[in-house]
């Protein structure tokens, strides 16, 4: 419910700044122009491969009686690809099926059709900041394929075997499933493992038992894409734990995780998606840096903490023992003083940093109570004592992570980690708008320039009269930085966090200039 409704809000938020009129379109159904939207979610201009998804009317579908008369036989587009617009974008399709799509409008009964669905990967020249971009989706024999043809237009990857290579780095996966990359700096072999070890502990504090299990089984591998915008591996792994921590009865853990490359990327996108069957324990993927030793840097919300591990007094411990693991918001990078390996999270915020160098992020928790009073870690109880049987997370699970290797972390290191996780986290995405009935003119939203500053919040302030900028300077020095607008500024000024108004800032039509303290936060409000 919660992903369908922030889809509806993007998308009519969407329609409304490409001018879309959805009451307009639906009456004008011959008109139909069917344009893919690229819409840039970053606050700086980029481009490359976009993830967009295209489709094309086959049929209707009748929504209630009378409502349509189906002939599919009669409608029924033979196409053997779907191109965008005239210009020379690359588009490969990563999968394709027959689906059901709504078109809506809030002053009609809702039209559905049957579409031929892609998912598909484009090439695409820079987009503005928050801005968007679109092309002509046209259907024909002549279609999608042709488009592969222009892959000396762009940086594209390949598969040479089961090893994947682009301009910037090369993947390798051998016949045991081991993972190695390697750049002009860094070499890692057995990149990806998975660990088990049974938690007898409640909602708010693990209690670890055992011994830690990480003998996964390769089950098959095969390629899965293999260019010219991503090349992928799929290995399929079973992992075979204890049942609970008393249990003598083992139970197979299924996990199916795909290694992929895009055309000029730096880093490695690595999905995981698996089936829980146990109870009582913690599962965790585990990316081996090589590092020992590490240093710790973790993302937090206001920039980048370095991170030791808690010492604490036999008197405190006695009231609780620290945990091993930490937070990060991001991204956390274990490095030394010539290089760093940074492991980029899609949602999953807890994390441990071993001094053999290995990066050990929890997929899940399998517990089932809120509260025990039983723990060596923590006398007494933390809440209020009551069984969670769905706490014991049993079932589907689905995650991504990226792989980001580098030199030693300095000013322009640091400032690469935030690009490489925007890109991996917030790539350029579209969809087809079928009811278009023109092609939207690009639009330009929010850019961010200034070395060093990093993104952090826009939004409209509490009394309504003001938008609010924010960002963070990951540097050890101050920066000037500026915004630069889609809308014409009339008054700036600086602000505190709490949104009260400062010193006026100087701007231009479009833009308003500032300055950030060494590793400081700052706020503008503009109107």
């Amino acid at each position: 419910s919660a992903s369908a409704q922030a889809t509806g809000v993007r998308d009519d938020a969407l329609a409304e700044v490409i001018g879309h009129d959805a009451e307009r379109a639906r009456e004008a159904p011959l008109g139909w122009r069917p344009s893919l939207v690229i819409r840039n979610p970053v606050a700086r201009r980029r481009g490359g491969v976009a993830h967009v998804e295209l489709s094309a009317k086959i049929s209707d579908v009748a929504v209630g009686p009378g409502s349509a008369s189906v002939n599919r036989a009669a409608t029924r587009l033979t196409h053997a690809g779907l191109r965008v617009g005239s210009e020379s974008l690359a588009v490969q399709e990563l999968e394709r099926e027959e689906r059901t799509e709504r078109t809506d409008s809030a002053r009609h009964y809702p039209d559905a059709d049957l579409v031929d669905w892609r998912r598909a990967l484009v090439w695409v020249p820079p987009v503005p900041g928050y801005g968007t971009t679109s092309y002509d989706v046209l259907s024909g024999a002549h279609g999608g394929a042709a488009r592969l043809r222009d892959a000396h237009l762009f940086p594209s990857v390949r598969a040479d075997g089961l090893r994947l290579i682009n301009n910037r780095l090369s993947v390798s996966c051998d016949d045991e499933g081991r993972i190695g990359i390697e750049t002009d700096l860094v070499q890692l072999d057995d990149l990806i493992g998975f660990e088990h070890q049974a938690d007898l502990g409640d909602l708010y504090t693990p209690s670890l038992r055992g011994r830690v299990v990480t003998s996964a089984r390769l089950r098959k591998q095969r390629l899965l894409h293999r260019g010219p915008l991503r090349a992928a591996v799929e290995q399929s792994w079973t992992l075979r734990v204890p049942n609970g921590a008393a249990s003598r009865r083992p139970v197979d853990i299924p996990i199916v995780c795909t290694i992929s490359l895009d055309a000029g990327a730096p880093f490695v996108r690595i999905s995981i998606r698996g089936n829980n069957t146990a109870n009582d324990h913690r599962l965790r993927v585990v990316v081996r840096s090589g590092i020992t030793s590490a240093a710790v840097l973790a993302d937090a919300a206001f920039g980048p903490v370095r991170r030791t591990a808690v010492t604490v007094s036999a008197e405190e411990a006695a009231m609780e023992r620290p945990l091993a693991t930490a937070p990060l918001h991001r991204w956390v990078a274990a490095h030394d003083e010539t290089r760093a390996v940074t492991l980029i999270s899609d949602g999953l915020a807890e994390y441990e940093v071993a001094n053999d160098g290995e990066i050990a992020l929890t997929l899940l928790r399998g517990v089932g109570e809120l509260s025990r009073t039983d723990l060596p870690e923590r006398p007494g109880h933390a809440g209020w004592p009551a069984t969670t049987p769905e706490a014991q997370c049993r079932g589907t699970f689905e995650t991504e992570i990226a792989v980001f290797a580098s030199a030693a972390l300095d000013d322009e290191v640091l400032f690469a980690i935030e690009r490489v996780t925007e890109d991996a986290l917030l790539p350029l995405q579209g969809h087809t708008l079928r009811s278009a009935l023109e092609l939207p003119v690009p639009t330009s939203g929010l850019e961010l320039h200034g070395e060093g500053l990093a993104f952090s919040a826009a939004k409209d302030s509490r009394d309504g009269e003001w938008t609010v900028l924010r960002c963070v300077n990951l540097l050890e020095r101050e920066v000037r930085g500026e915004w630069r607008l889609g809308f014409p500024v009339r008054e700036a000024r600086a602000s505190r966090l709490d949104e009260t108004p400062a010193d006026a800032l100087s701007h231009a039509p479009n833009g308003v200039s500032f300055t950030v303290p060494a590793r400081g936060v700052s706020t503008v409000l503009v109107r």
